[in-house]
């Protein structure tokens, strides 16, 4: 007689352990579909700040990449921004966009460097 009621809760509890093994699986697989429905890993990155760092880092390498381009179409040229190479139907041509010959720096004011002056009393 006690043999019986073990081997019964012995089925029992087997078929527990196989219900809450399909209990398991099901909700693994929900919990999948909306980790991917629900951007976590998005979610996660603006909490944790992750997301903005990555994104200053692109603007900077951005910003370095049009400072280069600048810089050497400053050098190329040899006059600032004052060049421009123009595709033509008769070629490529250098045009001067402004050329300002004859004129010349002008100073303002001049001020002695030793001098120390109050901009604002």
């Amino acid at each position: 007689m006690e043999i019986n009621y073990v081997y019964e809760m012995i089925l029992h509890y087997h078929s527990l352990f196989s219900y809450c093994r399909i209990l398991a699986i099901v909700c693994g697989g929900i919990s999948i579909i909306l980790f991917m429905v629900l951007d976590i890993p998005k979610v996660v990155g603006e909490l944790t700040g992750i997301s903005a760092k990555k994104e200053i880092h692109k603007i900077e390498l951005q910003n370095q990449s049009d400072s280069y381009r600048m810089k050497k179409g400053v050098f190329e040229t040899g006059r600032s921004l004052s060049w421009e190479i123009s595709n033509n139907n008769s070629g490529n041509k250098t045009v001067v966009l402004e050329q300002n010959e004859g004129e010349k720096t002008r100073v303002l004011e001049e001020i002695d460097d030793n001098a120390t002056r109050v901009l604002n009393e």
